[in-house]
């Protein structure tokens, strides 16, 4: 077998039968090989790639990481709802918006800002719905909700206090731990902690908040790794579903 090399142009001319490549010089060999190099990907550089994705992905788990959840109102009607965006301003009325996707499981954080005397929100039973005009409570008792100028919790039975109220400016989150074996319902008021929270929450619910004559701003509706809610001494867990004590009444003032 003859074959020829042209050191000029660093070209390597060879019969078109198999050659080993030990049958090569020094020279021709380590041609060749970096032209397989340049021209194909390894196998193990293609393994390193994949194992670094799976290294990445493990570490996003493992982290308390903050994942945004796609979502959409049930505006009952937009004649008296103006919807820009995030932000949602009463025209005329009054009107309870619900908030898709139904929460079923992992731990999930929703939070709003008053913009203007926001009334209330809550949590609703996934088969309640809500059509013009009608208030929270139109549809039985198959919800809680903190009201903003009070802090009160509502549910069956009397309202009980011990929450900070909210008012224009001030942000709202609740935090729903699914995952829970006690599935627990969590407020805070500006990033704090509020000491009443809710347990034993229906398995399948949606978000909501009533206004009349108001405005607020979505700000957050996420999946979180670990839930935040501490539930240190001073907290107070509220069974749903269950009749509440008469807490001491407050007369509630809209500005």
């Amino acid at each position: 077998m003859q074959i020829s090399v042209n050191r000029s142009s660093q070209t390597v001319t060879a019969l078109t039968v198999p050659v080993s490549l030990d049958s090569l010089s020094h020279f021709e060999n380590s041609l060749l090989i970096d032209r397989i190099l340049v021209r194909v990907p390894t196998v193990l550089k293609l393994q390193q790639i994949l194992s670094k994705k799976e290294r990445q992905e493990d570490q996003r788990i493992t982290n308390n990481y903050l994942d945004s959840i796609p979502h959409t109102a049930q505006v009952p009607s937009l004649e008296d709802t103006k919807v820009d965006e995030e932000t949602y301003t009463m025209t005329n009325g009054q009107s309870t918006i619900l908030f898709d996707p139904v929460i079923k499981k992992g731990i999930v954080k929703f939070e709003v800002q008053s913009l203007h005397n926001l009334m209330a929100v809550g949590i609703a039973d996934e088969t309640v719905k809500y059509g013009r005009n009608e208030e929270p409570y139109a549809n039985g008792r198959r919800l809680l909700d903190m009201i903003g100028c009070m802090g009160n919790i509502s549910h069956i039975g009397d309202s009980i206090q011990g929450n900070a109220e909210f008012h224009t400016g001030d942000r709202v989150a609740l935090e729903l731990n699914m995952d829970s074996n006690l599935r627990t319902l969590t407020f805070f008021v500006n990033d704090v902690e509020q000491p009443i929270f809710i347990i034993n929450i229906p398995a399948a619910v949606r978000a909501y908040l009533y206004q009349k004559d108001q405005a607020f701003e979505v700000l957050k509706f996420e999946a979180i790794s670990e839930p935040t809610a501490k539930h240190a001494k001073g907290s107070r867990a509220f069974v749903y579903g269950t009749e509440w004590k008469r807490s001491e009444e407050k007369k509630c003032a809209i500005q």
